[in-house]
């Protein structure tokens, strides 16, 4: 049993105090001072402001979803959760994305405890990752992965060509451009395995995935994203 100790309390108070004193925290949602920092660092109003999808497994509603059993996301993108998720890709606040993690997995579904084994992130091209330093979908997975109370392991799926940003892309070419990019490992036979995103749009990227890993022998496949723009009709 793990025992508070009081006097570790009070200078993890202190230290964090002189910490704002001089990088004042700011509002990952508006960037604004933050007086009060909290684990998520949003001020109440934006986190007010995050929108839950209220959904469980809304797979059908994909665009693309072959090699998809399940697909589950925490909030809408719009407002807060949006600004937050693209404070994610600079460096600094990347390890923010394990909190967001954390409360993603606080907030989901309970049919979501047994569709996956295991957790793994939608990687990036080698040399993107390289430049960038980071993963910010595998801060998500560790955050995840605790709350979840689920094993990980960044070594099931690898991204082995580099494709363009889906962004300006139509449904169609999204698919075609992230066709054949991903490559499981054989460690994924027999699993089911939960693949994390920060965003999840037409599902073609989650797709292209979970197809990889259906390849390999996994079982079944779930995508987990933080959120989607998507409007459920």
């Amino acid at each position: 049993m793990i025992v508070a100790n009081p006097v570790r309390a009070v200078l993890s108070d202190i230290y964090h105090g002189l910490v704002n004193l001089v990088y004042p925290a700011v509002c990952q949602g508006c960037d604004q001072p933050l007086p009060l920092v909290n684990e998520l660092q949003l001020c109440a109003d934006c986190e007010a402001r995050m929108l839950p999808t209220g959904w469980g497994n809304w797979v059908d509603r994909l665009t693309h979803s072959e090699g998809l059993d399940g697909a589950y996301s925490g909030w809408f993108f719009s407002g807060p959760i949006q600004h937050f998720i693209h404070s994610l890709k600079y460096n600094d606040r990347a390890k923010l994305g394990a909190v967001l993690g954390r409360y993603l997995g606080r907030m989901l579904t309970s049919d979501l405890t047994d569709a996956f084994d295991i957790l793994t992130a939608i990687p990036l091209f080698g040399a993107r990752q390289r430049e960038r330093g980071f993963n910010q979908s595998q801060w998500i997975v560790r955050g995840l992965a605790q709350a979840l109370r689920k094993p990980a392991d960044f070594g099931l799926l690898t991204r082995i060509r580099e494709t363009r940003s889906q962004t300006e892309l139509t449904s169609e070419e999204r698919v075609v451009n992230v066709g054949d990019a991903f490559l499981a490992s054989d460690k994924v036979r027999g699993l089911k395995i939960g693949i994390v995103d920060d965003v999840l749009t037409t599902g073609a990227t989650a797709s292209a995935s979970a197809q990889a890993l259906k390849k390999c022998g996994a079982e079944q496949v779930v995508i987990i994203t933080c959120a989607t723009p998507r409007i459920r009709k």
